[in-house]
C-alpha cells in the first residue's frame, strides 16, 4: 500500500485490496475535484456477493475478473479494458426469475460496452447475449443487444407456466 495524497489528487503506486473471493490490485491517479482528471488502472477478481452486501434488495454471485484503466475527467471517464463474469448469479427479491450460471466477457473501449459470448440460464433454459451499448455521461447513448432463448421456463404471469424460445432484439437509446 503505497499513496500521496493532495488538495485535488490521490496518486497510488499500487493498492490492493484483499477480501473473501477478492483481490484487487488499483495504481495510478484518482482526481478528486471536478477539473481533475483519473489515470487508473484496476487489475483482479471480484467477488459479486460484494453487491448484494452493498444493496440487500439484490442477488448477487460469482466473479469478475477485471483487467482495465480508467482514463479522462471523472464526469464521462474513458473505459478501456475486459471483464469476464464466472458462474454469476443475478437477481432482485420479489422479481420472478433469477439469471444463474452466466459466463462471458464485457469489453470496455472509451464509451463503448461489448457484450461478447455471454450465456446464462432462466428457469432450467439458456439465454445468449450478444451486442453492444454506447454509454455517455452515465446514460445510455445508443443500444443494440440480441437476446436469444432456448427452453426459458417462467412463471409469469402469476399462474401460468411459459416456455419461451426465440430472439429479442434491443435497439436504441
Amino acid at each position: 500500500f503505497d499513496f500521496d495524497f493532495n488538495a485535488d489528487r490521490l496518486n497510488l503506486t499500487q493498492v490492493t485490496l484483499v477480501g473473501e473471493g477478492t483481490e484487487v490490485t488499483l495504481g495510478g491517479t484518482i482526481g478528486l475535484s471536478d477539473r481533475s482528471t483519473l489515470g487508473l488502472d484496476v487489475r483482479g477478481r471480484v467477488d459479486l456477493g460484494l453487491l448484494a452486501a452493498a444493496n440487500p434488495e439484490y442477488i448477487a454471485s460469482g466473479t469478475v475478473t477485471l483487467d482495465g484503466r480508467v482514463r479522462g475527467a471523472r464526469a464521462n471517464p474513458d473505459l478501456r479494458g475486459s471483464a469476464r463474469l464466472t458462474n454469476a448469479t443475478l437477481g432482485r427479491k420479489g422479481f420472478f426469475t433469477t439469471l444463474t450460471a452466466l459466463n462471458g466477457d464485457l469489453f470496455f473501449d472509451e464509451q463503448r460496452i461489448t457484450l461478447n459470448q455471454m450465456e446464462g440460464r432462466v428457469g432450467g433454459g439458456l439465454l445468449r447475449f450478444q451486442g453492444g451499448a454506447v454509454l455517455r455521461q452515465g446514460t445510455v447513448q445508443g443500444l443494440n443487444v440480441r437476446i436469444d432463448a432456448n427452453d426459458v421456463r417462467l412463471r409469469y404471469p402469476e399462474g401460468l407456466r411459459s416456455v419461451i424460445d426465440g430472439s429479442l432484439l434491443l435497439r436504441g437509446s
